[in-house]
């Protein structure tokens, strides 16, 4: 996510984070619990609730969180690595 957008988070945002403890990345819904203002880049709190009903606070890392708009314009190296590269004519593998 762009700082822009991540510093533009507040609490109750629905967002997307990959899970960087998982080996395919996996993306998991989650929504923002918190936000400290930070100089540079704030701290942001996600809570990722899974299929059961369980579930746990994260502090996702920036380039590793998205907006949850359907929105893949930006590119992302974990999406790529998940589904391979969304655009063959980038000229990366």
């Amino acid at each position: 996510m762009i700082l822009a957008y991540w510093n533009a988070l507040r609490v109750n945002d629905d967002v997307v984070v990959h899970d960087d403890d998982h080996v395919g990345f996996a993306l998991s819904s989650g929504t923002v619990t918190a936000v400290e203002s930070r100089r540079g880049s704030n701290g942001v709190t996600v809570r990722i609730t899974n299929a059961d009903g369980t579930g746990r606070k994260v502090h996702p890392k920036r380039l590793a969180t998205h907006l949850h708009t359907g929105d893949s314009r930006l590119e992302c190296w974990r999406c790529e690595r998940r589904t391979g590269p969304r655009n063959p004519s980038l000229g990366r593998p």
